[in-house]
């Protein structure tokens, strides 16, 4: 596993549920990021007693690390949805700014571009317990629309 990855280290995926990476050139064998998928056909056929055609799949995982392995995941997995959890004051400070590090765009006008991945920030709509955006992530000819769910309670 690569430490460096993994913001907690005592939170770790479970190989038989943790997201692989498809990756190319120097970086092909480096397929770890911390997230597990969750196959709603597996709790099927568990004891949970549940309807696979009830469930979405959905992706479990930390703040990211390595932010442009969290959105590689996103392409690679078609993620239409993400719900952070995280209050504002959880995200890392930038050194240089004293600002929040964050792993998406929070400005219209400027995107993050992270070597051949660009996010755009198309839509903010914000209530008092939560700020929707809407995103598109963009790596090569392959662009798909996101939507970032960010609950602020208890913010």
């Amino acid at each position: 596993l690569s430490s460096n990855k993994n913001r907690f280290h005592d939170l770790l995926p479970f190989d038989q549920t943790r997201i692989k990476l498809v990756k190319s050139g120097s970086n092909a064998s480096n397929d770890y990021i911390n997230a597990s998928g969750f196959d709603p056909l597996f709790a099927s056929n568990s004891s949970f007693n549940i309807r696979p055609n009830l469930i979405p799949n959905f992706i479990t995982t930390q703040l990211p690390n390595d932010i442009y392995d969290f959105w590689l995941m996103v392409i690679q997995q078609k993620c239409e949805l993400i719900i952070c959890m995280c209050k504002e004051n959880e995200f890392d400070l930038n050194a240089k700014t004293n600002l929040p590090n964050y792993y998406f765009p929070i400005d219209k006008n400027v995107p993050l571009i992270l070597s051949n991945l660009k996010i755009n920030l198309q839509s903010t709509k914000e209530t008092s317990y939560s700020i929707q955006r809407v995103l598109t992530v963009t790596i090569e000819n392959n662009t798909r629309t996101v939507v970032l769910f960010q609950y602020l309670i208890g913010k």
